[in-house]
């Protein structure tokens, strides 16, 4: 019988569970998971943290359809892989052990980038990336007034926006000239700094953190601007792939050290797959691999490792990491390439913006800018919106990305409308006719 060791269980390794299982039924599958609980999707934490949940385990994860069919070691820790012998060394709550496999995928996930600035071991000072971290934080939250994050992604800003709904004083710094770098483009990225401001949030774009002060307990930060007290520090500085299982065997590295797989999420050893956040996979777009940090991404990872894992045949043709977030009344995503990312790889591109509403302007809080980028030829390379009903618009970019659609072709596609639902001509479409019309005359 076919035995398939997955070592994590977080978004990639259970989706690698899921297809093990559905693509052959009679193979054994065990599944090695650091965590005692199921899947706590680091997405969650600001929201938690916003609206002070008090019972944040109710969020955990379980897919119990499959928990019979897997053979569970919860709390333990792979420690050391001996791919000769197609063994991993396990520590678990009974003590050490060694599983056999068959076939081997690794979804070890990711682990917080902790910048090298003094002062990030002192207490209060905090990341948030696990379940523990997540009600840390929380607990926290009570005694503190002022809060410094530090680094303006998606996290950062999130987590800004729930300190603000918690009431504490909240200075959110990123080292970049804009919010959400690498999401987002600096024209849209700018409508989130203004509504981060006007939920009194502090920002300050284009500036270094130099160190973090205090005896024992965080006391202010220092930056290349000045001094700022504070009763805790977020570090939203990123994440690295978490491969240091692989460290001590032959398994490849890619360009930023995540575990390099093909098109079947296969390593360079036979019979060992990895997928999710420690892994790095070709840009669907550029061909260029990375660690794409993205939950979505991971499944689709994961989903296709398991199914080669058990003997089916299946392909990832890349990523196209979508991504969506929502605070301070704001919706904002992006899909594809954005125009910094394009002019660092030589792509010469346009790009149309339109600002206008999801739904009749009667139903609508927020108007949405819309942003469309395409080469020269018209062929859509990227999608960003910020505003209202962000969701829809981002996954119909991804749609239309990965089908290679050319603007022109936005004509083909007919658009619902109901008034409190949706507008007549819809924000995306007219940016798509307005951006075709460019390419004509380009």
């Amino acid at each position: 019988m076919k035995k398939i060791l997955i070592v994590g269980y977080g978004t990639a390794g259970s989706a690698a569970a899921r297809y093990t299982m559905m693509t052959n039924r009679e193979a054994e599958v065990v599944v090695v998971d650091s965590k005692e609980k199921g899947i706590f999707h680091p997405c969650l934490m600001p929201y938690v943290i916003a609206y002070n949940l008090k019972l944040p385990e109710s969020l955990v994860k379980e897919d119990y359809s499959m928990k019979e069919r897997i053979h569970f070691f919860r709390g333990s820790r792979a420690e050391k892989i001996d791919p000769e012998n197609k063994v991993v060394q396990v520590s678990t709550l009974n003590g050490k052990m060694k599983l056999r496999y068959s076939k081997l995928v690794i979804a070890t996930g990711s682990k917080p980038f902790i910048p090298p600035i003094s002062g990030t071991n002192l207490r209060r000072v905090f990341t948030l990336h696990t379940l523990e971290d997540c009600l840390e934080v929380n607990a926290c939250l009570e005694e503190a007034s002022n809060a410094v994050i530090i680094g303006g992604g998606a996290i950062g800003v999130e987590t800004a926006f729930a300190f603000r709904k918690r009431g504490l004083n909240v200075t959110l710094i990123e080292i970049m000239n804009s919010l959400l770098p690498g999401r987002l483009d600096r024209d849209l990225a700018e409508t989130l700094k203004m509504a981060a401001e006007e939920n009194r949030v502090k920002v300050m774009l284009e500036t270094r953190v130099e160190e973090i002060m205090g005896e024992e307990k965080v006391e202010g930060v220092v930056t290349d601007k000045g001094e700022i007290k504070t009763d805790m520090v977020l570090l939203s500085t990123g994440v690295k792939p978490n491969v240091q299982l692989v460290e001590e065997t032959n398994i490849s590295l890619g360009r930023n050290k995540g575990i390099d797989v093909n098109e079947r999420m296969e390593t360079n050893i036979e019979d060992i797959y990895a997928a999710g956040d420690c892994a790095e996979s070709k840009h669907f777009l550029t061909g260029i691999k990375g660690s794409w940090m993205l939950a979505t991404t991971s499944y689709e990872e994961g989903k296709v490792a398991g199914i080669n894992s058990a003997g089916g045949k299946a392909i990832y043709k890349g990523a196209l990491p979508a991504f969506i977030s929502h605070a301070f009344g704001l919706e904002y995503g992006a899909v594809g390439l954005t125009g910094v990312e394009a002019k660092k790889l030589g792509i010469k591109t346009i790009s149309f913006k339109y600002r206008g509403y999801t739904r009749e302007k009667i139903f609508s809080k927020t108007p949405t800018q819309v942003k469309v980028l395409a080469n020269r030829e018209g062929k859509i390379l990227g999608i960003q919106a910020i505003g209202s009903d962000v969701s829809e618009i981002i996954n119909l970019g991804g749609f239309l990305i990965r089908k290679k659609i050319n603007v022109a072709e936005i004509d083909d596609v007919e658009f619902s409308y109901c008034p409190p639902l949706s507008t007549l001509r819809h924000p995306l479409k007219i940016t798509c006719e307005a951006l075709a019309s460019r390419v004509k005359c380009s």
